[in-house]
C-alpha cells in the first residue's frame, strides 16, 4: 500500500482497491482471492508502468533527486563550501537541460556539454535569449568550480546560480 500510495497517491484507484479489498484481508483471515486481487493490482500497475499511463512516476523521483541535491548544495554554500555547491548545482542544470530537451524532442548527444545544451535550447525557443545568458554565467561558475578557480567566483555568484537553476529548471520542465 505505502508503494501504491508513494507512487500514485492515496487516491488512485489501485491505491484505493488495495486499500479496501487486499489491506483488511491481511489483518483478518488470508484468502487466496485477495492475495490475487493485490497480485492483480501490482501486476496492473506494472503494466501501466511499463506502457507509460503513469507517466508522471519518473518526474516526481527525477523532481525529488533534483530537490535534494538543491538541498544538499545550498548546505554546502551555507557551510562554506562554494566549489563543491557549484558543481553539484552545475550537474543538476546539465541534468535539468538534458530532461528539458527531452520534453520539447531536441536532439542532444551524451557528449553535449552544458553550453551546447544551453545553445540548443535557445535556438529551439525553449526560453528567452535573457534566460539563455544566465545560463551561460551559471555555465562559467560551474566551470570555474570544476577547474578549482576559486578565486574566479564569490558565494554570492553560486547563490544566484541556486536560485535561478532552481526556478528555471522547475519553469521549463512543465
Amino acid at each position: 500500500l505505502a508503494l501504491l500510495v508513494g507512487v500514485l497517491g492515496e487516491h488512485h484507484i489501485y491505491s484505493n482497491e488495495f486499500s479496501s479489498t487486499v489491506l483488511p484481508a491481511v489483518v483478518d483471515t488470508v484468502l487466496p482471492s485477495w492475495v490475487t486481487t493485490g497480485l492483480g493490482i501490482l501486476a496492473a500497475l506494472c503494466d501501466d508502468l511499463k506502457n507509460g499511463y503513469v507517466s508522471n512516476f519518473k518526474a516526481l523521483v527525477a523532481a525529488e533527486v533534483f530537490t535534494d541535491l538543491l538541498a544538499q548544495a545550498d548546505y554546502l554554500i551555507e557551510q562554506g563550501y562554494k566549489m563543491p555547491a557549484a558543481a553539484v548545482c552545475g550537474a543538476l542544470l546539465e541534468n535539468g537541460l538534458r530532461q528539458i530537451a527531452a520534453l520539447k524532442k531536441i536532439t542532444v548527444k551524451a557528449s553535449d556539454d552544458l553550453s551546447a545544451l544551453n545553445q540548443k535550447c535557445s535556438q529551439a525557443n525553449v526560453y528567452s535569449r535573457l534566460t539563455h545568458k544566465k545560463i551561460q554565467v551559471w555555465t562559467d561558475v560551474r566551470n570555474k568550480a570544476d577547474h578549482g578557480q576559486s578565486t574566479e567566483y564569490t558565494d554570492d555568484d553560486v547563490r544566484g546560480m541556486l536560485s535561478g537553476v532552481r526556478s528555471s529548471v522547475s519553469d521549463h520542465l512543465r
